[in-house]
């Protein structure tokens, strides 16, 4: 029988950041890439999207849920849900990061939009990346800490920090509770990345609300469940559909889904680097952290 693995869902929560074995072939990204082209050539933001209703217009969903996608996202929940399916392109020569740059921390936060159970010790709120373009060092490397999430003061200058860099199909699973950023994109290229967020259907989370902007692509991913082959019973779960039996999403992981082990994944060490923060940055960051869980208390 199918079963989530406590060693995935641990790693990450004491990690923040794994690395796994590569998921979609150069072949799929190649395919990715050439159909996303349009899309984003029409978008004139420096920040652009292919949400979920994109990709299933495209007749993509197949290539990107694939088995070992399915098999890791259900390796760290029993009923996982979606939160976020997209791809972006995000824009070269830049000297900020791309979002939440003005937060007076050069872009370094927290997903404050995740309801995050204090009580629960396992990883509650994960987002999967695959890069669809080769990232280096000065390409808008994604970059985590492992700082905790607690009352106590906990400083920036006593955690750890990576910079995942990467050829393309290059993938990780990350933590978004964890403090993280989009390093600057510096060079001429833009920098594109397929971004799946996830987490457990029995989290509770914001409702919806059209007149929010960023709200818009989840309101899309939704749509997404109308299209689905009332067969494919691990795709409408995953998509939110309420309606799927127990048992038959059970019988649908048994048939088709891989058991993971710790080989699945890796540590992401080699990509550790040097962060510095001043004490006004160490304020910053308590006085935040201190904002968030708050919140938390009082949802």
């Amino acid at each position: 029988m199918f079963k989530p693995s406590i060693e995935v869902n641990t790693a990450v929560k004491a990690n923040a950041v794994v690395k796994v074995n590569p998921l979609l072939n150069d072949k799929i990204i190649e395919k990715l890439n050439t159909s996303f082209d349009d899309i984003f050539a029409k978008q004139k933001a420096s920040r652009r999207y292919v949400d979920a209703k994109h990709i299933q217009e495209l007749g993509l969903l197949n290539d990107i849920f694939n088995k070992e996608v399915l098999s890791l996202i259900y390796s760290m929940f029993d009923k996982p849900v979606l939160y976020h399916c997209h791809a972006y392109e995000i824009d070269g020569k830049n000297n900020k990061s791309h979002i939440s740059s003005g937060n007076f921390l050069r872009g370094w936060h927290r997903d404050v939009d995740c309801r995050h159970r204090q009580s629960d010790k396992k990883t509650q709120h994960v987002s999967l990346f695959v890069y669809l373009t080769d990232v280096g060092e000065a390409d808008g490397a994604f970059e985590i800490s492992d700082k905790p999430l607690s009352f106590w003061p906990y400083l920036f200058k006593s955690s750890r920090y990576y910079r995942l860099i990467g050829q393309r199909g290059f993938s990780f699973l990350f933590n978004r509770t964890a403090v993280h950023r989009a390093s600057p994109n510096r060079m001429n290229k833009q920098r594109r990345v397929l971004k799946i967020s996830f987490q457990d259907s029995t989290t509770v989370m914001p409702p919806l609300k059209a007149t929010i902007n960023s709200n818009d692509k989840k309101i899309r991913l939704s749509k997404v469940l109308e299209t689905l082959d009332p067969q494919d019973f691990l795709v409408r779960s995953l998509f939110g559909d309420k309606t799927v039996a127990i048992d038959d999403l059970q019988r649908a992981k048994d048939t088709f889904l891989l058991t993971l082990n710790k080989d699945a994944i890796s540590s992401c060490e080699n990509f550790e680097i040097s962060e510095k923060f001043s004490l006004v940055d160490e304020f910053r960051g308590i006085i935040k952290d201190y904002r968030y869980l708050i919140r938390l208390k009082l949802q």
